[in-house]
């Protein structure tokens, strides 16, 4: 049996997002990854007129040096473009991470997980007026979200972890600062075509995403990764609690998560606060002596 798959899913996507991106221009990084011919053909079924930036299969070069971890790359795309486009988006190579400019200028991520918030509490669709982000999620977005009477529920970093806390309350959005975001109301994991749409319709029908989250201030924040070789097997969840604690009296306003990499032997800083970069360089002074 043959199913039109790709075209079954343009349709499908389109018709459950209800966009309508008539007029309105938009280019996509497809990162030579899973993204590269349902993309444009997405965007194209909304009505947006599309530019498309690295639309071929090809594993060497799949995140080298683009898509949606590659935030210079996007703006160097985009000034590539006879008229600016509106939005820009891009994606990683299994397309379920994405990476957001308008304009000449990258959306940072906490604003597009507040934007999307914002847009479903306030067409009522937003279960529970909750959403589930992680330990990592910065805190002025937290703050900002509950000013609008917006509850941030935490998890572990991880989309699975994301996808089990929101289905233990039934919730119907998450995401990570890293870019991936769920919408169950149509997917059961982070797709970036559909969540690029979403946020296309959000400006479409909004304007500005820059203007819509502007209440949106995020705290300063440091994130690093530090390789420590030898040391990394020593470094338990108690020693990471001690290490914690001591950096955090010396600066008692930052927020420190401090976890290892679960790919690589190498430690993971975020650092919330005035003085983050200062408390990440002490984190980072104690494991790399």
């Amino acid at each position: 049996v043959f199913y039109d798959i790709d075209n079954v899913y343009r349709d499908d996507v389109v018709r459950a997002v209800g966009a309508n991106l008539a007029d309105m221009s938009v280019a996509l990084d497809c990162c030579y990854g899973a993204s590269y011919r349902a993309a444009s053909a997405v965007f194209g079924a909304a009505g947006a007129n599309v530019t498309v930036f690295n639309a071929k299969p090809c594993g060497e070069k799949i995140n080298v040096e683009c898509g949606a971890t590659c935030p210079q790359n996007l703006l160097q795309l985009v000034a590539r473009c006879k008229d600016l486009p509106q939005l820009s988006f891009a994606f990683d190579g299994d397309c379920d991470r994405l990476l957001v400019a308008e304009g000449d200028k990258i959306v940072p991520n906490g604003k597009v997980y507040f934007a999307i918030c914002r847009y479903l509490s306030e067409a009522g669709k937003l279960v529970g007026n909750a959403a589930v982000g992680t330990i990592l999620t910065n805190g002025g977005v937290e703050q900002s979200l509950n000013r609008r009477g917006i509850e941030l529920v935490r998890t572990d970093v991880g989309d699975q972890n994301v996808f089990a806390a929101m289905a233990k309350r039934g919730l119907n959005f998450g995401g990570e600062e890293s870019g991936h975001y769920l919408l169950t109301d149509y997917a059961t994991s982070s797709d970036a075509l559909i969540n690029a749409l979403f946020v296309a319709n959000i400006y479409k029908q909004c304007g500005s995403l820059f203007e819509y989250s502007s209440e949106c201030d995020e705290t300063p924040s440091v994130l690093q990764s530090v390789v420590v070789g030898d040391a990394f097997d020593t470094l338990t969840a108690a020693v990471l609690a001690d290490e914690s604690q001591r950096v955090q009296r010396l600066y008692p306003d930052c927020r420190l998560v401090l976890r290892k990499s679960g790919t690589e032997r190498k430690l993971r800083i975020y650092a919330e606060g005035e003085q983050a970069e200062a408390a990440a360089q002490e984190v980072a002074t104690t494991f790399c002596k």
